[in-house]
């Protein structure tokens, strides 16, 4: 009886530790010497000193995944524990559409993730100015210390924005290997099989999705010759036509749809990112894969930002702090998301470095920017020409 209360204690033990880092499977055994994602993780937390004397609650809309999530709340809770924080997640599109509607009575203090420069830019007046004192802690040009936007929104860490999920499964029972899915090409040479089997976000309300969708035109635009402001729009839009036909015309409103319903074997294929694909992969997923498109893959800065009139301000500030202190930076290097602190390098297992990765480009802020609107309105267009041909 004592050994087997012994062996539950441990397995309970087990549950719980894994509980604050997303779940899932244990880790690989790390190589001698070294720990795993989970150890650190436990370390970090133990070596926060409190802060009781900050009390209140902060209200923080989300669109991050669930691992990003659990891994980066019990650092703040940790730090401060007489602060409740609350996290409503929900997508991009309608994170934004809640701020912009709540204007003159703010129901919420952060948007955390789906912020960047482009959101800043064609979201102007919906945000507070706020440089943290821990902006040093991030290389000189993700510190948003100068420039446009400069102040009105935090870079905490690097997103990959484009992966496919893939059901192992599903794939087969379509007559397909996964050694067929190289990248965006591979979706158009299969559109006979893949046809309703490929999951995509909406652009215009997914961050995800929408980062998909300027790979896309950047790639077929001939961008790697060319540059942004050289892009062959019509060589791009005739993909993106093409694209549609294989998803069929339907899109989902959240990114954590495209992935969870493939991972529930409901398609054979997300269009997706790098974060929650690596988080199904540390989890293993049953059946599941994932594959950086061959022809091109990019990151950008994702970032938090105070909303303006936020009404727990100084609790705002404090959190944008922890997201960029070094002990929020070291859980995000236990998380299958980048630190923006580019010295502390992710520990999770398989997390590839850039030189690993495909044809990695850098995004122009700035002329993706001041494209956004005329871009979604012309997915909308061609998305909403197939539906009325179907």
């Amino acid at each position: 009886m004592k050994k087997l209360l012994a062996v539950l204690l441990s397995v309970l033990m087990v549950i719980c530790m894994f509980g604050c880092s997303g779940g899932g499977e244990d880790e690989p055994t790390p190589e001698p010497g070294e720990k795993t994602a989970a150890q650190v993780q436990k370390e970090i937390l133990a070596g926060i000193e409190p802060d009781v004397s900050v009390t209140g609650k902060l209200v923080v809309y989300s669109p991050n995944s669930n691992g990003e999530i659990n891994a980066i709340r019990p650092g703040f809770t940790t730090k401060y524990p007489n602060v409740t924080l609350e996290i409503i997640s929900i997508g991009t599109g309608d994170c934004i559409s809640r701020i912009q509607a709540e204007a003159e009575n703010p129901q919420c203090d952060v948007m955390w993730g789906g912020m960047n420069f482009e959101k800043w830019y064609n979201f102007q007046g919906y945000w507070e100015n706020y440089i943290s004192p821990n902006a040093d802690n991030l290389p000189a040009e993700l510190q948003n210390k100068t420039g446009e936007g400069a102040g009105f929104f935090t870079s905490y860490g690097l997103s990959g924005n484009t992966a496919f999920v893939i059901n192992t499964r599903i794939l087969e029972k379509l007559g397909l290997k996964v050694e067929d899915i190289t990248g965006y090409q591979s979706l158009i040479d299969h559109a006979d099989k893949l046809k309703g089997q490929v999951l995509s976000g909406d652009p215009v309300k997914s961050s995800s999705a929408w980062q998909e969708l300027v790979a896309m035109l950047y790639v077929y635009g001939d961008g790697f010759n060319k540059g942004w402001a050289g892009l062959d729009m019509d060589k791009s839009w005739a993909y993106v036509e093409d694209f549609i036909k294989v998803i069929d015309g339907s899109v989902l409103s959240s990114s954590s749809a495209v992935y969870k319903n493939v991972t529930a074997g409901e398609a054979a294929i997300g269009v997706t990112y790098e974060d929650p694909a690596l988080q199904l992969l540390k989890d293993e997923a049953e059946d599941i894969t994932m594959i950086y498109p061959a022809e091109g893959n990019n990151w950008t800065p994702c970032a938090a930002a105070i909303v303006k009139g936020a009404p727990h301000m100084d609790l705002a500030k404090l959190f944008i702090d922890f997201l960029i202190s070094k002990e929020g930076q070291g859980l995000y290097q236990c998380t299958t998301l980048r630190p923006a602190d580019k010295t502390m390098v992710n520990i999770v297992k398989g997390i590839k470095t850039f030189d690993e990765i495909p044809n990695v480009f850098e995004q122009d802020q700035l002329y993706i920017a001041s494209n956004t609107s005329a871009w979604k309105a012309k997915w909308s267009e061609l998305l909403d020409k197939y539906n009325a041909n179907k």
